[in-house]
């Protein structure tokens, strides 16, 4: 029994390294404090996921706005680019185009989309 016990951990414990290593959307910070069983949503701001995100220069609720209302667009569709940008910037009239832009360049970095023969913008 403490044999499985340890073996458990053991792989929990590798899981867990993997992950941090492969996550490129969550705040490393964040990543290492639920680790070790302390919860916290504010990004440190350094790290390097976090230097990734503020290249965007949206807050994380606006950026998750923008990222699903592209995801609900592509879902349906592939889109090309110029039409997804008019799309999400007519359901988020608050937020530009250059900002949009920069949203979808991190979601096709981190697989969250991707392009298609055609360049269209789809889903993954």
């Amino acid at each position: 029994k403490l044999l499985q016990q340890r073996k458990e951990a053991f792989e929990h414990r590798q899981f867990s390294l993997l992950k941090y290593f492969t996550d490129n959307l969550r705040c490393r910070s964040v990543q290492l404090l639920e680790y070790f069983g302390e919860k916290s949503e504010e990004r440190c701001g350094v790290c390097d996921v976090c230097l990734q995100l503020n290249k965007i220069e949206l807050n994380d609720s606006e950026r998750i706005k923008v990222e699903n209302e592209i995801l609900k667009i592509v879902r349906s569709e592939p889109n090309d680019l110029a039409k997804l940008i008019s799309s999400v910037r007519m359901k988020t009239n608050t937020i530009n185009d250059d900002k949009i832009l920069k949203v979808i360049q991190f979601m096709l970095d981190n697989s969250l989309v991707r392009k298609d023969e055609q360049e269209r913008i789809c889903k993954v």
